[in-house]
Formats: structure tokens, sequence, C-alpha cells
């Protein structure tokens, strides 16, 4: 049965293939120099934090009501746009995060914070390559022909598999190993009140937090890395470290926040 079903599958492929080519010879591709339909994103909503802590609109200073009362005008406006902080750098990281909190829950998730350029770890990070745009060609329709196919061959098999065991007798869930897997331990990563990158209550270089952060994600396949920073650090050196622990493990990077 299954030679049967990768047999028809592999059909289906290959016609699509001489289908796609045969009908993309003499296609003519719309121009895009008369395209006017693109919808212009309106200009984000800019706030600033500065180093004294006042909070800037229009590099006029307002109360965080104020400020509250301005982003539902500016969204009532522009029901596209967004609302973004820009703090100072050398702010505390903590003063930043309050203030963030305060503006999504008036904007929730239309709010973002302004990141800092990294001074350094940049060579980490990997360069996307724009390549030329080709036309492709539309194989939906001929998709789901083909997983409609599958589908129907998955139906009988199971079908057919099934009265085959009707006769089995299965044990009792009592007497069984249960599969249930144990959620993997994160891996914390400090960052104390000196600047220093804290693993294992030993300071490490950014070498070696990169070897344990890479071997980590390897040997645990749902593991999360938490990044602890003291309360006292400046929002720049915070998001400085945690933008180059996330070029090395992406969204299982994440910053710990004390809820109390």
């Amino acid at each position: 049965m299954l030679t049967v079903m990768m047999g028809t599958l592999a059909f289906f492929v290959i016609v699509t293939v001489l289908f796609t080519a045969q009908q993309g010879v003499d296609v003519t591709l719309p121009s895009t120099e008369g395209s006017t339909t693109q919808e212009v994103t309106p200009d984000p909503l800019v706030v600033e934090l500065n180093q004294q802590g006042r909070i800037l609109l229009d590099n006029q200073s307002i109360g965080r009501d104020q400020l509250a009362q301005q982003t539902r005008a500016y969204l009532g406006r522009n029901p596209k746009g967004a609302v973004l902080l820009k703090p100072d750098p050398r702010l505390p990281y903590e003063q930043v995060v309050q203030l963030l909190g305060e503006m999504r829950n008036t904007a929730g998730d239309r709010v973002s914070g302004h990141r800092p350029k990294l001074s350094w770890g940049r060579s980490m990070q990997f360069k996307q390559q724009k390549g030329s745009q080709v036309p492709e060609v539309n194989l939906v329709p001929m998709m789901d022909v083909l997983m409609t196919v599958l589908t129907f061959f998955i139906i009988v098999s199971m079908t057919l598999t099934g009265q085959q065991f009707l006769n089995v007798n299965l044990p009792r869930a009592g007497t069984g190993i249960s599969n249930q897997q144990e959620p993997e331990p994160p891996l914390v990563v400090g960052l104390n009140q000196q600047g220093q990158t804290i693993l294992r209550n030993q300071p490490v270089s950014e070498v070696q937090l990169t070897q344990e952060m890479q071997t980590y994600l390897q040997n645990n396949l749902k593991g999360t890395i938490i990044l602890q920073a003291d309360r006292e650090l400046s929002y720049e050196r915070v998001e400085e470290v945690l933008g180059i622990m996330r070029d090395i493990g992406g969204d299982r990077v994440s910053l710990g926040v004390d809820q109390s």
C-alpha cells in the first residue's frame, strides 16, 4: 500500500512539473511601473525618554496621563499606526521596561522599543543577501489535488491496519510506562552590576558564553536560555548582551523580569 501511495504521489509531482514548465513559456508578467495600489504606512508616534527620565513628545515634556491620551488619539486617527519608544541608552533598563509596560497597556503589541546600535559582537550576525525576484507560478490548485489523493490513501491504509489488529490484547494503562517528559531546565545567564557575564557563578568571556550556549542548545532541543540582569545596569548594556545571545539562540532566549 505504501508503494502504491508513493508511486501515485510521484506521478502527480512529475505531471505538475511538466504542466508548470509548459504553462510558463508564454506568460507575460505585468509591469510594476503603473502599480499605485500600495497602501501608505503612517509615520510612527515617536516617544522619547531622556537621561533625566522625562517623557518627550515632539520635543515637549509631558506626563504619563498626557502620553496615554496622545497615544489613544494617534491610534484613533491611524488604525495601522505604531508607537515607538526611544529611551536614552544611559538610563537604567528597569525604568525603560516600566514605561514600556505602561505604554503597552494602552496600545498593546503596537508599541515597540527602539534598539540601540550594538558596539561589539556584530560579526556573529548573518547577512541577508537580497536576490533577484523571480516570478513564480501558482501551484495551489495542483497541490490541493495532491493532498486530497494523499489523504485518501492515508485513510484507507489506517482502515486496513485497524481491521488487521482487532484481536490484539492491549496492556492496561496502569502497567505501562509513562512517556511524559519532564521540562528541560533553562540555562540561566547572569549580568552583574559591574557588567560581567556570569554563568554557573563564574565570570565568562563572550567566546566561552557562545560555546556554552551552542552546547546547551544542541543537547536540549526544547530548552530555553534566560538572561537575568542587575536592575542598576544601563538599558544599552542589557540590550547589547541580549542581542548577542539572540543571535545565537533566536527566540529561545528571553529576559528575566521580577514580577514582584
